[in-house]
C-alpha cells in the first residue's frame, strides 16, 4: 500500500485559536452529520414494510373505513349553544339565537341597508 506524505514548508505557524477554531467547526459538523443520519433512520423507520401496491392499497383501506365511521357519527343538529342565561328569553334577536344547519340552506337572507 502506498503511503501518501505531505511536505510542509520549514517553518508552519498555526496558532492554537485556529487549531481550536478547526476543532469546534470539525465536532459541530460531526455533530450535524449525526442528527441528519438519525433523522434518517426514523424517516424510514415510519415507513412500512412491503411494496408500494400494498401500502397504497392499505392506505386506502384505512382512509375508506375513517370516512365511513365519520360519515354514521351522528351529527350534531345545533352548531353551537346559546348560553344560559339566553335559553328562556322567547324573543332573541336574530344574532343570539341559535345555528342550525338547518339555518344556512334554502335560507331566505333579508336585505340590510
Amino acid at each position: 500500500m502506498p503511503s501518501h506524505h505531505v511536505t510542509l514548508p520549514a517553518q508552519v505557524h498555526i496558532s492554537k485559536l485556529s487549531i481550536g477554531c478547526c476543532k469546534l467547526q470539525l465536532t459541530v459538523t460531526i455533530s450535524v452529520e449525526a442528527e441528519a443520519q438519525q433523522e434518517m433512520k426514523a424517516v424510514q423507520s415510519n415507513i412500512p414494510a412491503g411494496d408500494a401496491s400494498s401500502i397504497l392499497a392499505s392506505w386506502l383501506q384505512k382512509r375508506a373505513q375513517r370516512q365511513l365511521t365519520a360519515q354514521l357519527k351522528p351529527e350534531s343538529s345545533q352548531l353551537w349553544e346559546l348560553p344560559p342565561i339566553f335559553r328562556d328569553q322567547p324573543n332573541l334577536p336574530p344574532s343570539l339565537q341559535p345555528i342550525t344547519a338547518d339555518s344556512f340552506s334554502g335560507s331566505d337572507f333579508e336585505e340590510w341597508g
